[in-house]
This record gives C-alpha cells, structure tokens and sequence, in this order.
C-alpha cells in the first residue's frame, strides 16, 4: 500500500505528463492550422520541446496561446479551480497582481509574492503555484492571477496572465 505522499506524486507527475501531451498536440494543430512555416515532425519535439518557426521564438509562441478566461474542473489545466473549492470573498472573486519569487522545477511548484494575499492568509509564504498553472511564466516574471484556497487551506494561483498595463 502506497502512502498518500506517494500517491499525490504519482498523481502530479501524470498530470504534468497529460500537460505536455496536450500542449504538443496544441502545437502540431496550431501549425497545421496556419500552414506552418516551421518543423513540427515527432523529432522536432522529442523531450517536450517544440522548435520555433523561422520567423519567431518560441517564448513568443507560447504567449500568443490564448488561453480562455475562466475556471476549469479539469485537473492539469492552466485555469484549473476544484468544483468543491471554499468560496472566500475578496479572495477567491477577484484578481490579484504579483511576482513569481520561487521557482523548483525538480518539485514542480514555487510561489507568489503578492502583499495583499499575505495579508489575507498570515503565516504563509506566498501564493501557491502549481507547475499546471504556471503555463510559460519564469522565476521573476510579473503576473495577475485569480486564487483558490486547495486542500491543505493555502492559497493557490490559477489563472495566470501577464498583468495588464497602466496606462500613464
């Protein structure tokens, strides 16, 4: 019999698999779909990695994927959000602004400092964040985020998107 911590490994290594699955098969469609200047044969995406048209990176490939706001049930997803999450007012209905601070790529997961969430959960380090929703974001980079209290009653990030502009 496996112990739970074991289990919930063996579960978030199969969703980061799904993820990827998903993500390559996005991008051989996305190619297909545009008639594709660049290589999206098997070996031009052994390991995860996709190459870059000729015409642009691949950092900005993955920006352009749009991913449809709101809140998915589907575990693995950018948007993901449990069915039976607590509903927390001014927390779990809105949007916040921060910076992505950790980053573990070996436990697939780091954190978000956002002031105003810390307020809102003392003694906790920062916002949770799942290596499923991070989508293309990196140690550093700014983000806006929606966030769902999981099951260990921490805030986690979902929904992340490069914050919006002010316009000065």
């Amino acid at each position: 019999m496996m112990n739970p911590m074991m289990q919930q490994m063996q579960m978030m290594q199969m969703q980061q698999m799904q993820l990827q699955q998903m993500m390559m098969m996005g991008n051989m469609m996305g190619n297909m779909m545009m008639g594709g200047g660049g290589s999206c044969s098997p070996m031009s995406m052994m390991g995860g990695q996709v190459q870059a048209t000729q015409s642009q990176p691949v950092q900005e490939q993955e920006e352009e994927i749009d991913i449809p706001a709101g809140a998915s049930s589907t575990v693995g997803h950018p948007n993901y959000r449990p069915p039976d999450a607590e509903t927390v007012p001014g927390v779990t209905d809105k949007r916040f602004e921060g910076r992505i601070r950790l980053w573990w790529d070996a436990k697939g997961h780091g954190l978000i400092e956002c002031e105003e969430v810390r307020l809102k959960f003392p003694g906790q380090d920062g916002v949770f964040l799942h290596d499923s929703q991070r989508r293309h974001f990196k140690k550093g980079d700014a983000v806006s985020f929606g966030v769902f209290v999981n099951f260990r009653g921490r805030p986690q990030a979902t929904e992340l998107r490069r914050p919006k502009q002010s316009e000065v």
